[in-house]
């Protein structure tokens, strides 16, 4: 089996965090050129942040970055840290999703002393896991676990119960990754208990097929199979098809290894 059909990535957790809402018009229009009060210029890089969020949803990175850019130095300004810390992690997700991974690392660990600094623990989990995410995707997994080790805690602190069964779930590809497969159905586990109690359904069918990948790793293709198909069925309730492709392609090959 090829990697490409046995590695599914690691769950997006990183979603771009809303400025407050505002209405989208030329800026020229919504903020004067002349003498500006500190929340005017605030608001300035609100819009902008919102402007990054759109094109971010509609896959247009370069054009989001673009427009986090010119955000950053205007909450600089106005010492407006969390929003600046904000704005460092979203860079640094775009980044990642451009598959820049050095310059994403930059920008998550520029993000993660703002964040401790203005107590904002979640946010800080949020750095920790676009770390992990990112140091995973170049294949450095040990310093992907280190850091998605961190993130658990916090998750747990603060209650967030979908944030935590990311962790634990990025937790167990990265172990799958280190080819430790007992340690990786643990966390995919107990991933999946908790997708299953937040009815995630995207996180539980990609529980379920990192589950089957374990499994099949481990010679044990009948269990494999019973997690594929589970993580099929939801992928295509869903309309997920990336995630139905690569199901797809590994229920293919288990069944030339039957023959």
């Amino acid at each position: 089996m090829t990697k490409a059909l046995i590695a599914r990535y690691l769950t997006a957790t990183l979603l771009f965090t809303t400025a407050a809402p505002f209405l989208l018009m030329p800026l020229a229009l919504v903020f004067p050129v002349a003498a500006q009060t500190k929340q005017e210029r605030k608001g300035e890089a609100d819009h902008l942040m919102n402007q990054a969020i759109q094109q971010f949803q509609t896959f247009r990175y370069d054009k989001s970055i673009t427009y986090l850019q010119q955000a950053l130095p205007i909450y600089q300004q106005v010492k407006s840290r969390k929003e600046e810390a904000k704005t460092l992690n979203n860079l640094g997700h775009a980044y990642d999703s451009l598959s820049q991974y050095d310059k994403a690392i930059t920008y998550y660990q520029k993000a993660l002393p703002f964040y401790q600094q203005v107590k904002d623990r979640k946010g800080e989990a949020k750095a920790l896991q676009g770390l992990g995410n990112a140091y995973h995707s170049m294949s450095q997994h040990e310093k992907a676990i280190t850091y998605l080790q961190q993130t658990l805690p916090i998750y747990q602190q603060v209650q967030d119960r979908r944030g935590e069964a990311n962790a634990l779930n990025n937790l167990g590809n990265a172990y799958s990754s280190l080819y430790q497969y007992a340690r990786a159905i643990t966390y995919l586990q107990q991933a999946l208990t908790i997708y299953q109690q937040v009815k995630d359904r995207d996180g539980k069918a990609n529980a379920l097929l990192g589950l089957g990948n374990a499994y099949w790793h481990l010679s044990q293709y009948a269990k494999a199979s019973t997690y594929w198909r589970q993580a099929l069925s939801i992928y295509q309730q869903v309309k997920d098809r990336d995630g139905e492709r690569i199901v797809l392609g590994n229920l293919g090959e288990l069944l030339k290894k039957q023959k």
